[in-house]
């Protein structure tokens, strides 16, 4: 009985009736505007929550408000955080998006050099044609990320000097990546 239900739920393009619900709401936001909870649960029927106090689990609504912060920022350019240790939502102003933005940087840092670890313990010599060639553009790729997203880069970027890599690191990662 539940399925058929949430199966009458579903609306135009996959989206359940609450995360269209949601989008509404959110559609709209102005920099420094809110949304609590508590306004969000009322609005879509479902506890939009990310951690219920008497379960610790995320609410019932909770994948609905994410999947239309998601769309609201992909399909309107507005941006949706939550405010740490508040009950609410935020829409960001310029300079929430830098900040944001400065960290999804760090994040890709981390990543790339985690990546570049794991690719460094690959023995190239043992790969086949194919898999050598995605080994070495995997490891130009993630080379690349790695050494644009460091702090030292984004401080030369603003400071309008220009960045370079060090060419005998360059050489000495092509040599080791042919071996």
């Amino acid at each position: 009985m539940e399925d058929e239900q949430q199966k009458q739920t579903v609306v135009l393009g996959g989206m359940r009736q609450a995360t269209v619900i949601l989008i509404e709401k959110l559609k709209t936001g102005k920099p420094g505007d809110t949304a609590t909870d508590a306004e969000l649960t009322e609005a879509c029927g479902k506890s939009t929550r990310p951690c219920e106090p008497d379960t610790k689990l995320p609410g019932e609504g909770y994948a609905y408000l994410l999947s239309a912060i998601r769309y609201c920022e992909r399909e309107y350019g507005v941006v949706w955080r939550r405010v740490h240790g508040e009950e609410h939502i935020q829409v960001l102003n310029n300079a929430g998006k830098l900040g944001l933005a400065s960290s999804h940087r760090k994040h890709v840092h981390r990543i790339s050099k985690r990546t570049m670890r794991v690719l460094g313990s690959v023995v190239p010599s043992e790969l086949d044609d194919e898999a050598k060639r995605d080994f070495l553009s995997m490891s130009a790729m993630h080379g690349a990320l790695a050494t644009l997203t460091t702090s030292k880069t984004v401080k030369k970027l603003k400071a309008g000097e220009p960045v370079v890599a060090d060419p005998k690191r360059l050489l000495a990662a092509l040599l080791a990546a042919t071996d």
